[in-house]
């Protein structure tokens, strides 16, 4: 098991941490200023959270990614968004609802990078037993998408639908999105909960869960399901106390494949979010 985390390794870590944590939870800040009537435009969000946490990765063959430093760059602006890998432009703007163009990091490349040990080592995340693997393991792109978005706003909760195809070259999929998001407040508390239905394509599907040179078929629905929750403290106005847990049940079609979990994948987190106030 190598000791020495490399560069690669180090940049893959940071990438995924930009990409997978403050866009899946962590935006508490964000949760706060949602459950109120508007969001100052023109703005900088610049935040760091650090604690312990751990995203599981959805392949047999590939160990967690730790989670310790998790950076959140954000901007507001009257009609451009931008949050870490994640950008909106809206076209259409009424007080209850939103259209907008997006261009957003797609997920299940998170888990295809090496085997994952030298991130684990370097970190000193006691790993288990490697699995037995029957099919030559295989190296996945990241990808990225953009399409449209529709949002709906309502007092204390927020309806969003997307539909995005892939624009990087990499499977030329797609995914359609559903998401229901309801956010509380008390006092300095904020409380957010979400669930999100998804529909990818076949070709995303088999470009990540589809095994190669293997007459095997992956069979069953395209539909995902994922179930999130955050709880965080203002401590001050640069300091949150942060904590989050998710669950995602793949498809049946992507955990019909030899390689994928069956089980739902788990990411938490729990913290101390920093953020820059210039």
């Amino acid at each position: 098991m190598e000791c020495i985390l490399s560069l690669a390794t180090l940049c893959h870590y940071i990438r995924c941490a930009l990409c997978a944590l403050p866009i899946w939870f962590i935006p508490t800040q964000a949760s706060a200023e949602q459950s109120s009537d508007y969001i100052e435009t023109n703005n900088w969000v610049l935040a760091t959270s650090i604690g312990f946490g751990k995203a599981q990765t959805s392949q047999t063959d590939r160990e967690d990614l730790p989670l310790y430093i998790v950076p959140d760059i954000r901007y507001y602006g009257k009609t451009v968004t931008l949050q870490n890998t994640s950008i909106g432009f809206a076209f259409k703007q009424t007080p209850s609802y939103q259209l907008e163009l997006i261009g957003r990091q797609n997920y299940d490349g998170l888990s295809f990078y090496g085997s994952g040990r030298a991130l684990q080592a370097a970190f000193r995340f006691n790993s288990k037993f490697d699995p037995p693997i029957e099919i030559e393991p295989r190296r996945r792109s990241m990808s990225y998408l953009a399409g449209l978005g529709f949002s709906a706003f309502f007092e204390e909760s927020l309806v969003e639908l997307d539909v995005a195809k892939d624009i990087s070259n990499v499977h030329h999929g797609y995914e359609t999105r559903l998401t229901y998001s309801r956010y509380y407040s008390w006092d300095n508390w904020h409380f957010m909960s979400k669930l999100r239905v998804a529909h990818k394509s076949d070709n995303l599907i088999d470009y990540y869960y589809g095994p190669e040179k293997n007459n095997i078929e992956l069979h069953g629905s395209n539909i995902s399901y994922k179930f999130e929750v955050q709880l965080s403290r203002e401590l001050n106005d640069s300091l949150w106390i942060v904590s989050a847990y998710s669950a995602e049940l793949l498809s049946t079609a992507a955990r019909s494949s030899t390689y994928s979990k069956d089980a739902p994948l788990i990411t938490y987190f729990i913290g101390f979010k920093w953020f820059y106030k210039p």
